[in-house]
């Protein structure tokens, strides 16, 4: 579907912003995940993190694929298993632009 004549050009959207924006809103909002999560400190043990405990995970994250060299429009691939693990590594890149 495309955009109506006139309209305004929709803005990027990003998972990692309304994560982000849920952490400022409501830091102890629990997620509760179908699984433990690999990719969080200590998250091979549980199934609920806190919206602030995952978009500092991603800021985290985001700053150390930068030191690594990742760049807007750069290309990362993730190998791993379907899961919110997933969701995760994918919002890492956005921050930096990847």
């Amino acid at each position: 579907m495309g955009s109506l004549p006139g309209a305004p050009a929709a803005a990027p959207f990003y998972l990692g912003d309304l994560l982000a924006e849920a952490a400022d809103d409501n830091p102890g909002m629990t997620v509760t995940t179908n699984h433990p999560l690999n990719l969080v400190d200590g998250g091979r043990d549980r199934r609920e993190f806190t919206v602030a405990e995952l978009a500092g995970v991603v800021d985290k994250t985001a700053h150390r694929l930068y030191a690594a060299g990742v760049r807007p429009a750069d290309q990362v691939a993730v190998i791993m298993t379907n899961g919110f693990d997933v969701v995760l590594a994918y919002v890492f890149g956005n921050p930096v632009g990847a």
